[in-house]
């Protein structure tokens, strides 16, 4: 609703027109109409992609006052800016997709090692090491200070001499987790971005942009309801 439909006494609230963008609205029971017609809010989807830019913390609130998520569901409807929460996190020197999600169940279906929820990342590796010694060492397996870890290497490239590109998939989802699996094969990480979470793929969303992940994946309410049907989680 927009302040010129309110000047023109298009909007009412509770049957009373609005004569300033200021009258007091309960969202829970208020009803607004414009025209005589009632405004309803969309639907609420399950999730939301967002382009997290680099040096943007992956918390709501930085107690430093550092970049945050805090202004990300600025424009959304109040229930929403109440009900979404982030999925994980991505370092602030990480950039890509972080996922926003309205269910509690579903935020913890996505996380849990259990279900082993892809995520796909593009690293640029200052290193020598080969595309062949990457791919089985990842297949193996990357000991690291949090544990042994996997991964897939799908495709890499030279970038210039000492520079290596790599698109790599991992199922598991421990803090800097890739960065390290790398650094440990000789291969430390100067550049990283998280391109897909499960079947939703960043594409060509702009830097700093928000969207209904369903525009990113077509098939995504039948994706969420197969895991959330997959039967109850064990801790």
């Amino acid at each position: 609703v927009g302040q010129a439909m309110i000047r023109a006494g298009r909007v009412k609230v509770d049957g009373t027109v609005a004569r300033t963008a200021k009258t007091k609205v309960d969202a829970a029971h208020s009803v607004v109409e414009v025209d005589g017609c009632p405004v309803t809010e969309s639907p609420m989807p399950p999730l939301l992609a967002y382009h997290k830019p680099l040096g943007v913390h992956s918390t709501m609130r930085d107690d430093r006052g550092r970049p945050d998520l805090g202004a990300v569901l600025g424009g959304a409807p109040a229930t929403w800016r109440r009900t979404f929460h982030p999925v994980g996190r991505l370092d602030a020197d990480t950039s890509g997709l972080l996922l926003f999600s309205s269910r509690g169940d579903l935020t913890h279906r996505l996380l849990h090692p259990r279900h082993a929820v892809e995520k796909e990342y593009v690293a640029d590796c200052e290193t020598e090491v080969t595309a062949d010694f990457l791919r089985d060492a990842l297949a193996a397996g990357v000991e690291t200070s949090t544990g042994i870890h996997a991964g897939t290497l799908v495709h890499a490239e030279a970038v210039r001499s000492g520079l290596l590109r790599v698109r790599l998939v991992v199922a598991q989802g421990k803090h800097r987790m890739v960065r390290r699996m790398l650094a440990n094969l000789g291969a430390p990480v100067v550049d990283l971005r998280r391109d897909r979470f499960g079947p939703v793929d960043i594409g060509a969303l702009p830097s700093g942009s928000l969207c209904d992940a369903a525009e990113l994946c077509p098939d995504l309410s039948r994706w969420v309801d197969s895991l959330c049907d997959d039967g109850p989680d064990r801790s």
